[in-house]
């Protein structure tokens, strides 16, 4: 007898290493699990896993970022999208009141657009749409921005400012790099 004996659950990004590990301890309870994601092999393959260990589980191929399809269900994707906004706004508001009080000082000159430029150019190197993107985008990144420090002192007559308009070109090289992989 599980804890979750004759309760139902739907998991979105079901096919995913979180929503898979959230199915599978939901169906060791006694859950009927409704896996949702985009993807119909990932979540099939979860389901198989599911029920061979004992367990309910029915796939259901669902893409979110598909208007049509969430208008379909009777949902409004503008009221949802200002919801999402809403809720980021407000996460992001709370993160700035703890770091405010982790750092103990606040000054405008902390907060420059290089710093807004440099996340987004890592989110993009990563890939966006992926959770892991940031974090791999976040490290190329940091590769290129102060490794290329390292690199003046191998490449003779290379002066400070000039290695920064290189190490700025490298970053802006990397982004095209990823876009052209990304179109092809």
């Amino acid at each position: 007898m599980g804890l979750l004996d004759g309760k139902n659950a739907i998991i979105y990004g079901g096919g995913g290493s979180i929503g898979s590990a959230i199915a599978r301890a939901f169906a060791r309870e006694g859950c009927a699990v409704y896996l949702a994601g985009r993807t119909a092999a990932s979540l099939q393959v979860l389901a198989d896993d599911i029920q061979a260990g004992g367990g309910q589980a029915h796939p259901a191929v669902v893409d979110a970022l598909d208007e049509t399809a969430v208008q379909a269900l009777g949902k409004d994707p503008a009221r949802v999208k200002v919801q999402v906004f809403m809720l980021g706004a407000g996460l992001a508001g709370l993160a700035g009141a703890f770091y405010a009080h982790v750092i103990t000082y606040i000054s405008p000159d902390q907060f420059l657009p290089l710093v807004t430029f440099y996340v987004w150019i890592a989110i993009i190197i990563g890939g966006p749409g992926r959770t892991s993107g940031a974090v791999i985008g976040s490290l190329i990144l940091l590769v290129f921005l102060e490794g290329s420090r390292f690199a003046r002192d191998f490449v003779p007559g290379v002066s400070e400012v000039q290695m920064a308009s290189v190490r700025l070109a490298l970053v802006g090289l990397s982004v095209d790099a990823r876009h052209a992989v990304h179109v092809a």
